[in-house]
């Protein structure tokens, strides 16, 4: 995230933030492990650089 230093959060009520390739893994596993498809989009406006600032994952089977 733009001017946010290394291990600092976006917000205070965060534990934690992934990487787009984490959430990506995590979705993953969670679809294999339930049998269930996911389909990962971005909310908010897209940076051409750094995409969208929040990841969603919807689960369907």
């Amino acid at each position: 995230f733009s001017g946010l230093e290394a291990g600092a959060f976006r917000h205070p009520d965060h534990r934690f933030e992934w990487s787009r390739a984490e959430f990506e893994a995590w979705a993953a596993k969670i679809a294999e492990t339930y049998s269930y498809v996911p389909a990962i989009s971005g909310i908010g406006d897209v940076d051409p650089s750094f995409g969208a600032p929040t990841q969603m994952a919807v689960f369907t089977r």
